[in-house]
């Protein structure tokens, strides 16, 4: 965890490290939220991208790895299921 400052200007830098670790640039937009008194940071979604990054993960994927999520959904929603009743 690391603690950022708010300059006079109501400034805030992200912390180098962080910002190389989720390939923030300059002019990237991001969200603030407020709730109740505390504020909530993140990056502006770009659906179409995840969307598109998604599928190239998938296509990867072997069909021993589908067979895993797919059983591994079905024991969630099993377990949800259950914890329902």
């Amino acid at each position: 965890m690391v603690i950022a400052k708010l300059d006079k200007r109501g400034r805030i830098t992200i912390p180098k490290e962080i910002r190389e670790e989720l390939m923030l640039r300059e002019d990237d937009e991001l969200l603030i939220f407020k709730l109740s008194s505390n504020i909530l940071v993140m990056r502006k979604i770009d659906f179409t991208q995840m969307i598109n990054e998604a599928l190239e993960e998938f296509k990867s994927l072997k069909s021993r790895d589908i067979e895993k999520i797919k059983q591994d959904v079905n024991e969630i929603a099993k377990e949800k299921i259950e914890n329902l009743s």
